[in-house]
């Protein structure tokens, strides 16, 4: 599944989430040479991506790149490199289960599946407002999950769920006080964000679901992103 995530988008995971029908749509399509931006069905509502509770649940971006989820997979603990590049912020290949051109296995997770967060949520907005400073548009690029270029569809464990720090992100976003962030193209932090009171609900790489507290200590959150560290998590 991680090979087909960021490789082609989005389109990878839709046969894993019961969209199969779209997955063929875009199949179909992307013969023709169309890319997510253009897609026909870019603005069909995954519901697996999407908090029922949250709101803005099935927001559509506001720059027509359709659906927007509040559901992201992991990319690893570090911050991301420049826009459109395959490494971290350190250079190297991210630590986490998804990336650009990722091929990472069960078998690849030496830390332990039940260690690794694998899933994690965020915050939406509504587009609109000021454009915050140094961002080129005030359409929020975190969660558009059929344009990934702008590093705003892959979590990083690199602070604790729902820090007071901002976000970075590639083009624009929504600068608001839950959901803070500031625009750069050379690296990009997207962190776990939730309306649910102490905490985020994340999905491990076992399958499991676990709340994770806002108070976590931020080297265990960092560890839990990692899939090969080999790192004792302990209990969080």
């Amino acid at each position: 599944m991680a090979d087909g995530w960021l490789r082609f988008g989005l389109p990878g995971l839709l046969p894993y989430v019961d969209q199969t029908p779209l997955f063929n749509e875009w199949a179909t399509e992307y013969a023709t040479g169309v890319n997510g931006l253009n897609f026909s069905g870019r603005t069909t509502v995954i519901s697996a991506l999407a908090c029922p509770s949250a709101p803005f649940a099935g927001k559509m971006s506001g720059y027509g790149n359709g659906f927007v989820g509040n559901l992201l997979l992991s990319g690893g603990a570090r911050a991301w490199g420049a826009q459109n590049t395959a490494t971290d912020s350190a250079g190297g290949k991210p630590t986490g289960m998804f990336y650009t051109n990722s091929s990472v296995r069960i078998r690849d997770i030496t830390d332990g599946t039940g260690n690794t967060i694998m899933a994690s949520e965020i915050k939406l907005m509504a587009d609109g407002g000021a454009t915050p400073a140094g961002c080129s548009a005030n359409n929020d690029t975190r969660g558009i999950m059929w344009n990934n270029v702008h590093m705003g569809t892959l979590i990083v464990t690199l602070r604790s769920p729902n820090s007071p720090v901002a976000d970075v992100v590639g083009y624009g976003c929504q600068d608001i006080g839950q959901t803070p962030c500031t625009c750069n193209l050379s690296n990009g932090v997207v962190t776990p964000r939730s309306w649910h009171v102490g905490g985020v609900h994340a999905g491990l790489a076992d399958g499991s679901v676990r709340f994770i507290s806002s108070n976590v200590d931020t080297t265990v959150f960092q560890t839990l992103g990692t899939i090969r560290g080999g790192e004792v998590v302990g209990e969080f």
